[in-house]
């Protein structure tokens, strides 16, 4: 048997936590799944600089995320967990988004 091995200190000290890692990896996964960032040719520290500025935001449950023409209207957002409602004043839901999907 031959393996390839790599201290646990030794692993972080270079990359940072494996589960960060991973984090960034499946966030990288997400935003280049979005049409515009595919095809915009990113160069890896461009992507880089981008998921740099994403940060985690959480809402309860029933609270508004946005409204239109306020500040998701020129954002993006990708869901990670739980479910959103998509809603128009007169037509009520008009989208649901789950885990994995994106909006702005």
């Amino acid at each position: 048997v031959t393996l390839l091995a790599m201290g646990k200190e030794s692993f972080e000290r270079h990359f940072g936590k494996l589960q960060d890692l991973i984090s960034r990896n499946v966030r990288r996964k997400k935003l280049l799944s979005i049409p515009s960032f595919a095809k915009a040719e990113l160069a890896p520290y461009e992507i880089n600089d981008i998921l740099d500025r994403f940060e985690d935001v959480r809402f309860s449950k029933g609270e508004t995320v946005a409204e239109t023409g306020k500040w998701m209207h020129q954002g993006v957002i990708f869901l990670r967990k739980g479910k959103l409602r998509v809603t128009d004043e007169n037509k009520g839901t008009v989208n649901m988004l789950v885990e994995g999907s994106y909006m702005g």
